[in-house]
């Protein structure tokens, strides 16, 4: 009956404060801004926010998780057959969206939604991304960080030495988390001293490779930058023929629109030109460490 969580609905008591901390803190806009709702769509998932009405207040008893049915009606029945009783009645939200919500006979709030424009995916699907992408709708700024360095190395030799934990420890001198596979770890652990979470790019899963060509991931900002660390962008590793051996050039794109002007600078206000700026810095050094293990 229940096919998974939807929509995970706050009230608060000022909408428009909420709003503009949600979005400072998701580092990114809502999808749905209207008075009577704001919506942020986070890894196809949403979390809504709405003004606090009689009866509903902020808090434990102002909060809660919508969860998908295929009928709506039919799940009602069910439940309150077997005890549930009416906390939100059933009704049509637009656009053929409908939601009502029920407590158990616990006390606890459980909220359905049917919405027809929700494509659920399948069961047996591989999950790649742990984390909601900055760009989930492709809608990427006009920048990239790229930088590239030629080594004395075939392309499958130095597409290898990225491939493997031991290899990767070696060349970068920190400990690695790597499953050479599609949604296998590909994790730099620069600070194992730190609590779990904090320690480097925990999280970050391959995406796509070809042997010898190319290997791809999803990529976090650092401990130190909260606000931009839980949305993920990608880096593409390209690896092609060179005089000297094999040209490895880095590609990290990903990076949301909404933070970009129209002339095509990072907005300095967003907590994306921080993470931009790092990684610009960062991704050169990691390369110069690979080709000096290369003696490139």
């Amino acid at each position: 009956m229940l096919l998974g969580l939807a929509t995970h609905k706050l009230t608060v008591d000022d909408l428009p404060a909420a709003r503009a901390w949600y979005a400072r803190v998701l580092g990114q806009e809502p999808y749905f801004d209207q008075p009577f709702y704001v919506g942020f769509a986070l890894g196809g998932y949403e979390l809504g926010i709405v003004p606090a009405q009689a009866g509903d207040r902020p808090g434990d008893a102002g909060t809660t998780a919508y969860w998908r049915v295929t009928d709506l009606d039919a799940a009602w029945a069910a439940l309150l057959a077997a005890g549930a009783t009416v906390a939100e009645p059933l009704a049509e939200v637009g656009g053929g969206i409908r939601i009502g919500a029920v407590r158990d006979p616990f006390g606890n709030r459980l909220g359905l939604i049917h919405n027809p424009h929700f494509a659920v995916p399948s069961l047996d699907a591989v999950v790649v991304a742990q984390r909601p992408l900055a760009a989930p709708d492709g809608a990427l700024a006009p920048a990239e960080v790229h930088c590239h360095v030629v080594v004395p190395l075939d392309r499958m030799a130095a597409w290898s030495r990225f491939m493997s934990a031991q290899a990767v420890t070696g060349w970068l001198g920190v400990e690695t988390r790597i499953e050479p596979r599609i949604g296998g770890a590909w994790e730099l652990l620069f600070r194992r001293d730190l609590p779990a979470g904090s320690q480097g790019s925990e999280g970050v899963r391959i995406l796509s490779f070809l042997p010898g060509r190319m290997l791809s991931f999803t990529w976090n900002a650092p401990p130190e930058q909260p606000v931009t660390r839980p949305q993920h962008t990608w880096v593409v590793l390209a690896f092609s023929d060179a005089a000297a051996g094999c040209r490895v050039d880095l590609h990290h794109t990903g990076w949301p629109a909404h933070a970009w002007r129209a002339d095509g600078s990072v907005d300095p206000a967003s907590p994306w030109a921080e993470t931009f700026a790092y990684f610009t810095a960062a991704w050169p050094r990691l390369l110069g460490a690979f080709a000096a293990s290369c003696g490139g």
